[in-house]
């Protein structure tokens, strides 16, 4: 049996390492005020184990206006923001988020706030922050398998922690453009060009953190349309043009209603 809950009956057990932190206090308003609604998946019955829930929200649809399946009641902030953010482009996008690539670009801003996000408590060095016990170790195995060196690593991060905004963007266009590649990529070679042009980015060390294939195969399932469309692109090349992109999802995605781009 599934309960459904909103942020109110959730613990955040971090949230206090995210007093200052920029947008927390926007993202956890986003589903307070708009009353996101999750499951809670019942700590007895079939979905017992985190693994189980994280296969069902990666392969099902869930009901209209419910956004994830969770496994506990405990949950960190940065989960949320994750969830907040897909909300908010949901909104921001309209009928268009149904779409194949609204769902790869809704989800390539969510994924890669995370570079935002670590970077960010690293220049703080807020300790109490479960993220950079969880993405930090589970960023530096995925760079550790795709051949790259410790020192790489930290050279990674301490970009990050100099330009989380910045390199929130990076890892964001890297998402969504081999997301989107690989949707339309129609052969073999094709893929494998995708994957080739990527070569030396600074963030394709960690791309396989993301689980794109979960993302293209989710795409082409439940995506609506699998054509382009103008106003999704206009989106993305509105966020490669802006110095400050996040400051522009702020202020496009957060704080307007709803409406298609």
């Amino acid at each position: 049996m599934l309960l459904r809950v909103r942020l109110q009956d959730l613990i955040i057990p971090d949230e206090a390492a995210y007093a200052d932190f920029p947008l927390w206090a926007k993202l956890k308003a986003r589903l307070v005020d708009r009353e996101v609604e999750m499951y809670l998946a019942d700590s007895s019955g079939p979905m017992a184990h985190w693994a189980d829930t994280a296969l069902i929200n990666h392969t099902i649809e869930l009901p209209r206006g419910a956004t994830e399946i969770l496994h506990d009641r405990h949950v960190p902030a940065d989960a949320l923001m994750h969830t907040a953010w897909h909300h908010a482009g949901v909104e921001a996008m309209g009928t268009l988020s149904n779409t194949a690539e609204g769902l790869l670009l809704g989800e390539s801003v969510a994924s890669a706030f995370d570079a935002f996000l670590v970077g960010t408590l690293l220049r703080t060095e807020s300790e109490r922050a479960s993220a950079l016990d969880t993405q930090v170790p589970a960023m530096a195995e995925a760079a550790a398998a795709a051949g790259g060196s410790p020192k790489d690593f930290e050279a990674l991060l301490h970009r990050m922690a100099e330009d989380p905004e910045g390199s929130f963007e990076e890892l964001r266009e890297l998402l969504f453009d081999v997301s989107m590649g690989l949707l339309h990529a129609g052969s073999v070679d094709a893929a494998d060009e995708v994957l080739s042009n990527i070569h030396g980015h600074v963030f394709a060390p960690i791309l396989h953190h993301y689980d794109l294939s979960i993302w293209v195969l989710y795409a082409r399932a439940y995506g609506r349309d699998l054509k382009p469309h103008p106003g999704l692109r206009k989106i993305d090349a509105t966020l490669r043009e802006e110095t400050k992109p996040l400051a522009w999802l702020e202020s496009h995605w957060l704080e307007k209603g709803p409406g298609a781009p």
